[in-house]
């Protein structure tokens, strides 16, 4: 359930590309301050108003129906079996608390506190499964940390939107607040103490990296603990090392457009924490924009080549994971609104519409990107680097292509190229250096150059 992928190595570390973009992604709009990141209210209230029906329907679906405040499958099962599937009561309660919808705010909060509710005297933050789940299993001391970490970046960032809203006490009591705090800082500090093995199980996912460091720098701005807010640092810097040269973060060997957004968010929600660094900031604006170019002009979003949805071969409780089209909708709104880009918002807008138009289609939109032409077998030599014969097409789970020339069957014995395609290899094979893709399609030309001398 909370396993990372097995055999992901850190890929080599891709230095950002200084220039113009720079310049442009760090003229700081009003609401901005620079030593202190973005203000979560404005940014919260700019997102609302890009799309103010659907930012209440996101925020209502993170509502809790009754008073015990479960939330998704701890609700589902009927127990608090894992505070981590009480993540988005933060964001629904720093939501409604810009809107100022305060019973809907008392809701949200009533999440966040039975998710505290769990955490030991040692502030231990427990997760387990229920036996009838299909894939029940007891959890590793890693997973159970790193599910930890998703809840209390979220609650931690809520708690703080609470504690600096104009009239807190209308939502809950000082003495209810006070104990929320106390509890997610006794669990953020039992977390500090896990750090060095929530590092090495999340290292090779930038989305989980990135949602690490949250849980540390928004649990350190809430209780102004320093030690916390330091923590976040290494787990930055090891999720922008996962970044290929076009903006998409290295997921699984490959790009995932759904983990995209999931990370471009809990990186957007650092900022709103605090945490401010250029070279993430650039980072997450070539991301958004990355994603968005994967937005179609009907608002659908591709999920061709995606490593771990979508046909990545990834599954969650025994069913294939699909888009979470939510998170692609708030990483583009928030990131759109935070840098004044309106092509972000607007791809917004059309996944939106799309999914008003088409509530109950599958998410998944498998099309090759780029001048594909129609789809058709794809054929890979076993020892080859890249050669490929007809049209590209996936051939599997889990499997990517480097740049390739595509070769007819009528070229390929005088080594002419019918198109220029731009796939990765398999991770085993080349890996995610874009150096390496290059030298790859250098040698085949190489080779068949020769090959037509003779």
């Amino acid at each position: 359930m909370f396993r990372r992928r097995a055999g992901c190595a850190p890929p080599r570390s891709v230095r950002l590309r200084p220039g113009i973009a720079f310049v442009l992604v760090f003229a700081i709009p009003a609401g901005v301050h620079a030593t202190d990141g973005p203000d979560p209210k404005w940014l919260d209230r700019r997102v609302y108003a890009a799309h103010p029906d659907t930012m209440e329907r996101i925020a209502d679906a993170r509502l809790p129906r009754e008073e015990s405040g479960l939330l998704g499958r701890n609700r589902e099962w009927g127990a608090l079996y894992s505070p981590r599937f009480q993540m988005g009561a933060g964001h629904a309660l720093r939501m409604t608390l810009v809107t100022g919808r305060l019973e809907a705010a008392r809701r949200a909060f009533l999440a966040l506190k039975a998710g505290a509710g769990v955490i030991a005297p040692d502030g231990r933050i427990p997760s387990r499964l229920p036996a009838h789940v299909r894939s029940a299993r007891a959890l590793s001391s890693a997973e159970i940390v790193s599910a930890a970490a998703f809840y209390l970046g979220d609650a931690c960032l809520g708690a703080l939107a609470l504690e600096t809203a104009p009239a807190p006490d209308h939502v809950a009591s000082p003495k209810a607040r006070a104990q929320l705090r106390a509890d997610l800082l006794r669990g953020a500090r039992w977390l500090h103490a896990q750090r060095g093995m929530l590092l090495g199980f999340d290292r090779a996912a930038p989305n989980r990296l990135l949602l690490d460091a949250l849980a540390f720098q928004a649990c350190g701005r809430l209780g102004h603990l320093d030690r916390l807010t330091a923590a976040a640092t290494p787990f930055v810097e090891h999720a922008l090392a996962f970044r290929n040269r076009d903006g998409s973060f290295v997921e699984a060997g490959g790009w995932d457009t759904g983990y995209q957004a999931v990370a471009l968010r809990a990186g957007t929600d650092l900022m709103l924490a605090g945490y401010e660094d250029r070279a993430l900031r650039l980072a997450l604006h070539e991301g958004a924009v990355w994603l968005a170019k994967r937005v179609d002009v009907h608002g659908r979003v591709n999920s061709f080549g995606n490593s771990r949805t979508c046909g990545g071969g990834e599954t969650f409780f025994g069913e294939p994971k699909k888009l979470a089209l939510r998170e692609v909708v708030l990483a583009l709104t928030y990131l759109g609104a935070l840098g004044d880009d309106r092509r972000l918002v607007g791809a917004a807008r059309r996944v939106i519409d799309w999914y008003r138009n088409h509530p109950h289609r599958d998410p998944c939109y498998r099309v090759p990107i780029g001048p594909f032409g129609s789809q058709g077998p794809i054929s890979v030599p076993e020892s080859g680097d890249c050669i490929v014969a007809g049209r590209p097409q996936p051939t599997g789970r889990n499997v990517h292509y480097l740049l390739c020339s595509a070769v007819t069957p009528s070229q390929s014995a005088g080594g002419g190229e019918a198109l220029r395609l731009w796939h990765r290899s398999s991770r085993a094979r080349l890996g995610p250096s874009p150096a390496r893709w290059r030298s790859a399609h250098s040698r085949w030309r190489m080779a068949q150059s020769q090959s037509a001398r003779r």
